[in-house]
């Protein structure tokens, strides 16, 4: 059944808009480059957890989070979730606030690369002839990056192996984006209390880094989570899978960008050949999902 227009439309608007706040973050974690990584991901599930929970409390849908609860095997998957996610956001912010912000778009691009050779381990799914090209392509594109620089840009893998699992596992769950990230955060709760008692009596707890206005920002850290997953889940419904995927690389796009212009990066020649192989990898992944979506007519002859 075809997608109304107007639906899609509003659609296509959500997933730009949510990719374009994505594509913005590095610039507010960039703000806050003062506190350390792990302090940063330790705040950021307190205040998301809290903007969480009185979203959906408004929304009515803490029952569907008291469901998955009673799930004993929904809420082990969830915990190993929230693990991936954990690390996911540890690698990003120390990379973005270490000045890597090429490294940080290497990454987000390797992201869908990875998930589809992910799939064929786990989920045993089969490649077609393209698929298999593009991957041979991505690996160039990491296998060519230390040959050149002479160092492997493990952090950016870890970041698309983290997110390539984190998204495989939400998939074959088939849990609401919301219900399902509040129970993730509630799970890694105690573990980021404990660590934020231990840096406050270790005397290194860093909130607002000597500005006030450090402090508020960090406490908008939940909805800066919260708003593009709002997003992403209106638009996931509404849009094609294909249209969903190709607006993801609008966020790697800009870190690359704010990368280079605002913080100062040097483009080398190991960057060009990398992403390169990389891009060439994801549009033949990417063209090979359009043909599979829009398959050509069959002749009636």
């Amino acid at each position: 059944m075809s997608t109304p227009p107007f639906r899609a439309f509003a659609g296509l608007v959500a997933a730009l808009a949510c990719n374009l706040v994505w594509g913005l973050m590095p610039i507010y974690w960039r703000a806050l480059q003062k506190i350390p990584a792990a302090q940063l991901v330790c705040q950021r599930i307190f205040w998301s957890c809290l903007t969480l929970a009185l979203l959906l409390a408004g929304l009515g849908k803490l029952k569907g989070v008291a469901a998955l609860l009673r799930n004993g095997k929904k809420v082990a998957a969830l915990a190993l979730c929230s693990l991936l996610l954990c690390l996911n956001w540890y690698l990003y912010i120390h990379l973005v606030n270490a000045g890597q912000l090429l490294e940080t778009g290497f990454g987000l691009f390797l992201t869908p690369l990875c998930a589809a050779l992910l799939a064929v381990v786990v989920l045993r799914r089969r490649l077609d002839l393209a698929q298999c090209l593009a991957l041979v392509l991505g690996l160039a594109g990491i296998i060519c990056h230390p040959k050149i620089s002479g160092a492997l840009p493990w952090a950016a893998v870890g970041l698309a192996v983290c997110g390539a699992l984190y998204g495989i596992l939400r998939a074959v769950m088939q849990v609401e984006i919301l219900p399902g990230l509040l129970l993730e955060m509630l799970l890694a709760l105690p573990f980021a209390g404990a660590a934020l008692i231990y840096f406050q009596l270790d005397g290194t707890l860093i909130f607002s880094a000597g500005n006030m206005a450090n402090g508020l920002l960090m406490s908008t850290s939940g909805l800066v989570t919260v708003i593009p997953l709002l997003l992403l889940a209106f638009a996931t419904p509404r849009l094609k899978m294909h249209l969903l995927g190709r607006a993801q690389f609008i966020a790697p796009c800009m870190a690359i960008a704010i990368g280079i212009s605002l913080v100062g990066e040097q483009f080398h020649i190991a960057h060009f050949i990398s992403f390169t192989l990389v891009c060439c990898a994801l549009a033949v992944y990417g063209v090979n999902e359009i043909r599979r979506e829009y398959p050509a007519p069959r002749s009636a002859g």
